[in-house]
């Protein structure tokens, strides 16, 4: 004897029954399953064929260089540039121009703040970063300790330079999560900070 029924799709987790963090809380999704998928013959393609690019936006020869009266002024050069990126994969002759372009965006969203910090790690067009840059203050210690070195970066900035806005400390992923496990830092909703309240960002 053979019984066939529909099936019955199961609903998302309430308050009344709900679900440890897993996999089904990080994830994107649930994904709505179309009908005619939910008996197999299900494929997707992904859109991160290659990483993306920094793509320096350059201005005409009589407009590159202007000279200012700074007198008492501390003014920055700033430098246009743009995140780009493309792909060149073997693409069904079913996908429209419509299905390309989502693609495409999709591509640039997932791998544009990496490139970005990569961008200002290493001073790129032209940006202020930490290599190759005369402005950066050196803060000097003979500390190990991840707390200790934190606590000197932000004596210099609020104390030595007299900084009075909140700092921004950009650091390895290894650092930040260092820091996290030892509670050295909070999240605000917004942004994790320091007890002093410095911005703490982690990345490439």
């Amino acid at each position: 004897m053979v019984a066939y029924m529909p099936p019955v799709p199961v609903g998302k987790p309430t308050a009344e029954f709900p679900l440890r963090y897993g996999l089904l809380q990080a994830a994107v999704g649930p994904l709505t399953l179309p009908e005619k998928a939910r008996g197999g013959s299900v494929f997707y393609n992904e859109a991160l064929c290659s990483g993306g690019q920094g793509y320096e936006v350059n201005c005409t020869d009589d407009l590159d260089l202007k000279d200012f009266n700074d007198a008492g002024l501390n003014l920055v050069d700033g430098f246009a540039f743009q995140i780009i990126s493309n792909y060149t994969c073997a693409l069904s002759t079913d996908f429209n121009e419509g299905f390309a372009e989502r693609m495409a965006i999709q591509k640039v969203l997932s791998v544009e703040q990496a490139v970005l910090e990569q961008i200002f790690s290493t001073s790129t067009f032209g940006m202020v970063g930490l290599s190759g840059n005369p402005d950066v203050v050196t803060a000097t210690t003979t500390a190990t300790e991840v707390v200790d070195v934190i606590s000197e970066l932000e004596s210099e900035f609020y104390c030595q330079t007299q900084y009075g806005p909140p700092a921004y400390l950009h650091m390895p992923i290894q650092v930040f999560n260092r820091l996290k496990s030892e509670h050295l830092i909070e999240f605000d909703g917004l942004r994790w900070r320091t007890p002093m309240g410095s911005v703490v960002s982690a990345g490439c």
